[in-house]
């Protein structure tokens, strides 16, 4: 769309004193799951919605760049899909302990990564948005494999894909912004289904002072997962 709005990007969203939502907007939480768990339901959205842009098979071989919390859910639902182990690649040791944590993840540190797996996926999926991601997705991914830009990366970001290359290796470059209807339609279903591990991702908690510290740069300790705030009363 090109005159996308969003809220909490270009009208008040979560922080504002009041929020106005469309009805058509809202999404039932299954019987029985907490609104702790709810609070992922949108990251989880964006994912499902990217990785609906690719073909899957059990059997491929994927690998996710980025072990933040987008990047763990996208290597929890590749598992699924392709019932293979999910390599998950990044630079923050703690974070990495976090990935590790979940059923089917290879966590690996991104410095290993290459040339020691060159061309040895079939997808690989860039949840970074770096410079240093984007210039390894092409050199992981093997021939008539899949390549998936997620994260997003800040506009000085650069890099180069040789066109001959995507012609003679026959690449695929799909690019996810967001999510759609489709994927909020179906997120109650693979939420309950047990697929996704949200207590693995929701590290750290903190009240409404802690959030505004962490905005503010002062935050006391890093987190090694997804921060929730819980404004008032139990979750």
């Amino acid at each position: 769309c090109p005159q996308l709005k969003q809220i909490g990007v270009h009208r008040d969203g979560a922080f504002a004193r009041y929020v106005s939502v469309p009805s058509s907007h809202l999404t039932a939480l299954p019987d029985g799951m907490s609104t702790r768990d709810g609070a992922l339901f949108e990251p989880l959205a964006c994912v499902i919605h990217a990785q609906s842009k690719l073909r899957w098979d059990l059997g491929l071989d994927a690998a996710v760049l980025g072990a933040g919390p987008t990047g763990i859910l996208h290597a929890q639902l590749a598992h699924a899909r392709t019932g293979r182990p999910v390599f998950v690649a990044d630079i923050d040791e703690a974070r990495l302990e976090v990935a590790a944590a979940n059923q089917g993840v290879v966590a690996i540190h991104a410095d290993r990564l290459l040339p020691a797996y060159a061309a040895s996926f079939d997808v690989v999926v860039d949840a970074a948005g770096s410079a240093a991601s984007a210039d390894m997705v092409v050199p992981l991914v093997r021939s008539s494999g899949q390549v998936l830009c997620f994260g997003i990366p800040s506009p000085e970001v650069v890099t180069r894909i040789a066109p001959q290359e995507m012609v003679s290796r026959e690449l695929r470059v799909v690019g996810s912004n967001g999510a759609t209807a489709a994927a909020w339609a179906s997120i109650g279903q693979i939420a309950a289904s047990g697929v996704v591990r949200f207590d693995l991702l929701l590290t750290t908690e903190v009240d409404l002072e802690g959030a505004v510290a962490r905005i503010n740069g002062k935050a006391v300790g890093a987190s090694r997962g997804k921060v929730l705030v819980n404004v008032g009363g139990s979750v």
